[in-house]
């Protein structure tokens, strides 16, 4: 069980995961020791499984879409090779094993919609043969908010992302160098990353700053890991009867009042709105669920959940942008 000190520490690394130990202690009015120990064990722990860069996601990806399927399971192997391929996909930034309508989710990074009808043929290729059925959802607009919620009780403020909304802004080898660093792991020190670009420290420091300024990096934070804290994913999907602004207003509210939804996007496709919910338990999601069908009534035609068995991949930037030949 995490206490005071645990919600404190990680609490202070949502905000800024780069803060040398030093100032955590002194936020937190503890020793560097501690901050030290109990850092260590969150990563035993697996409750924290990743510091990680907050960027520009228009930098790299147009946008974002949600790819279901539904898989033979007669094939043990084939199904096994199945999520090993989409795990090793560049396109793929996020992978998991659900039980309910479909038996894998997972997210795509596309450039244009011919780019991302390419990568659905090609995955469906790959799976030729045990795929049963698969649709594809494109997110127009995300809120993503932080997992932090979880322990403190209280929704924390979402970034909103909109898809095709890219930025011309030109980074060369050693910006994307730091970038694909910083995305793996922010608190890796200046010299390192310096040492890995065969760049001086101030040269790493420097751009640094100049990549905050302009807003690719937007800051730095900790990937939680709700299942080490006890909590199980939900995917909830619903069809809205319509969508005007009230409508979306109304959606946009309800989720930043609950701590245990990580993400709401509008969707083009199937559905209107794709929830990600935590709760403790199934009795807990029947609870949640049940507050959003008496919230929202009859503006909700169907809905569709899937739990989540097993999450098998999660990065934030497409692999493509990372894989930066070094000199």
């Amino acid at each position: 069980m995490l206490d005071a000190v645990d919600t404190k520490i990680l609490v202070a690394l949502h905000e800024n995961a780069r803060l040398p130990i030093t100032a955590i202690a002194k936020r937190c009015g503890v020793s560097r020791e501690v901050v030290q120990y109990r850092m260590e064990r969150f990563k035993e722990q697996h409750i924290v499984k990743g510091y990680v860069a907050r960027l520009l996601q228009s930098l790299f990806s147009a946008g974002v879409a949600a790819f279901y399927c539904t898989l033979s399971r007669s094939q043990p192997k084939q199904y096994a090779a199945a999520i090993e391929y989409l795990q090793q996909h560049p396109s793929v930034n996020w992978l998991a094993e659900m039980c309910g309508a479909s038996d894998l989710v997972c997210t795509l990074f596309y450039e244009s919609a011919e780019n991302l009808a390419d990568t659905t043929t090609e995955i469906l290729s790959a799976l030729k043969g045990i795929v049963r059925q698969h649709r594809i959802e494109l997110y127009i607009t995300e809120y993503k908010f932080s997992r932090l919620g979880l322990l403190t009780g209280k929704q924390q403020p979402a970034r909103v992302i909109k898809s095709n909304q890219l930025v011309g802004m030109a980074l060369d080898e050693i910006d994307r160098g730091i970038i694909a660093a910083l995305a793996m792991n922010c608190r890796e020190r200046t010299v390192s990353i310096a040492a890995k670009l065969h760049q001086s420290e101030d040269v790493v420091r420097l751009r640094i700053t100049r990549l905050e300024k302009r807003g690719v990096i937007q800051g730095y934070t900790i990937v939680l890991n709700p299942a080490a804290l006890g909590y199980e994913l939900y995917t909830l999907s619903m069809q809205f009867e319509e969508f005007s602004k009230p409508v979306a207003a109304k959606v946009r509210a309800y989720v930043d009042n609950s701590p245990y939804i990580a993400f709401c996007a509008r969707t083009a496709g199937q559905f209107t709105v794709t929830l990600s919910l935590y709760a403790n338990n199934r009795a807990h999601f029947n609870e949640l669920l049940t507050d959003i069908r008496v919230h929202f009534g009859e503006l909700i035609i169907t809905y569709e959940f899937l739990l989540g068995m097993a999450e098998h991949k999660e990065v934030f930037v497409p692999a493509a942008f990372t894989s930066i030949e070094r000199k």
